[in-house]
């Protein structure tokens, strides 16, 4: 019996930890949201990560009250999309800053043509150095900064007809306190498989993930922030361009500063095309995640402690987040779910040539094809329930057939993790990765 169950927690490892994360965050999202409300005879979930309760203000009124904001955007050779991007944000040039990292192509004059204001690096930077410097150059009277990458695009999802999107939640969020806000980050639809397994992907991570930290979240490249606290965080940040949103969001929760989710703002980028450039992008995810973790946890230990993070009512839910989830669950027991891949893809290979009629490859029960059928099933029917958690009505037609493929998909994932975290392995023990990607 003990064999078993033993068994059992070897294979469906990735799923029972999976599930539990699942359910938790299910749970909390709903204890703290509810299930939502009807607008104009829909039904809508709450589009924030916590309840924004403002004194009302008219529509016209948030327009006119609106303080300064700038959207700072970080360019390298972009000569290819740059006009492209600003011809999509045309009702926010006057607002816009772009940062030329040193191109060594035409970027600087197309920014000239187009008459929009922008600052050049003599030498390039990066994305984090970057903004770090063009802080230093705004009017002391800019409180709001929005940072952005080209090849994202802002856009209007209709939540308030009468005012934009952008307006709306800069209104809310300068009158909010808080120190940053992440945005509903969406992958534009594409053909074929891998973009729609991003898709779902990102609607997971968004809608389960960072809509259930209250205002304890994590930003990415699209972040909406108070000034001072950006600044603040800037000044004790690596500047790496591995983890550097991860970082920035840990340094701010850190300082006492809250972070909450805004789904108001939609923003749409592109996913990976190819399996290539999805590998080189999460092997360097992953890299970053590992290295920042590690390097900012022990940061925040040695000066202050874990309190700022614990403050509120999520400090719970932040506790299990960033210490279990993140430390215990994604990397101390990373091991193990190699350990449960690896009896996976045997159980697997046994039911393979099972179907073929073939001699299984090994008659131990210990790789069963009944084993891998277990995990796939549970697997599958979790995946179902993520997607009925995370995406909004008709739009789940588009998803309902990944439900046998995502299984593979989230193995995939975890076995390019694996060559994530040996590259931070490799850096700390020879001071060189093993991988290089295209960061």
């Amino acid at each position: 019996m003990l064999l078993t169950i033993a068994v059992y927690f070897i294979y469906n490892l990735i799923f029972v930890l999976d599930l539990w994360d699942t359910s938790l965050r299910i749970y909390w999202r709903m204890k703290h949201l509810g299930p939502g409300k009807k607008v104009g005879g829909k039904f809508m979930a709450f589009p924030t990560s916590i309840p924004i309760e403002l004194p009302f203000m008219p529509d016209e009124e948030k327009k006119k009250r609106l303080k300064p904001f700038v959207i700072l955007v970080s360019v390298y050779n972009a000569e290819g999309y740059i006009r492209e991007f600003l011809d999509k944000h045309r009702d926010y040039l006057d607002h816009m800053l772009i940062v030329d990292d040193h191109s060594t192509d035409q970027t600087y004059r197309i920014l000239e043509e187009m008459g929009v204001r922008y600052t050049r690096n003599e030498t390039n930077l990066k994305k984090p150095a970057s903004i770090k410097r063009a802080l230093k150059l705004l009017p002391p009277n800019i409180e709001t900064v929005i940072v952005m990458d080209p090849d994202s695009h802002i856009m209007e999802s209709g939540y308030n007809p009468r005012l934009k999107d952008l307006e709306e939640v800069l209104s809310d969020f300068q009158r909010s306190g808080a120190s940053a806000c992440a945005v509903r980050i969406n992958l534009k639809e594409e053909k074929g498989l891998l973009s729609r397994l991003q898709e779902l992907e990102y609607m997971i991570c968004i809608s389960l993930g960072r809509k259930s930290l209250l205002d304890k979240t994590v930003l990415s490249g699209i972040a909406i922030y108070h000034r001072k606290n950006l600044e603040q965080a800037m000044e004790d940040h690596l500047l790496s361009v591995y983890g550097e949103d991860f970082m920035t969001s840990l340094l701010i929760l850190s300082n006492g500063g809250r972070i909450y989710y805004d789904g108001r703002v939609l923003v749409d980028t592109e996913g990976k095309p190819t399996i290539k450039g999805l590998i080189s992008q999460r092997i360097g995810w992953d890299l970053g995640y590992i290295m920042v973790y590690f390097y900012t946890l022990a940061r925040i230990m040695r000066k202050k402690g874990l309190t700022p993070l614990l403050l509120g009512d999520a400090r719970m839910f932040v506790f299990y987040n960033y210490l279990v989830y993140l430390g215990v669950f994604g990397i101390l027991s990373h091991p193990l779910k190699l350990v449960s891949i690896g009896v996976l893809l045997v159980s697997f290979a046994n039911l393979a040539v099972l179907m073929m009629g073939l001699p299984l490859l090994t008659v131990d029960t210990l790789y069963s094809p009944l084993w891998f059928l277990s995990f796939y099933i549970s697997y599958c029917i979790l995946t179902g329930i993520m997607i009925m958690s995370a995406v909004q009505g008709a739009k789940r037609r588009r998803y309902w057939t990944l439900m046998p493929i995502y299984p593979f998909y989230a193995l995939f994932l975890l076995i390019i993790r694996t060559i994530g975290f040996t590259n931070y392995i490799s850096l700390l023990a020879f001071g060189k990765k093993i991988y290089h990607d295209h960061y």
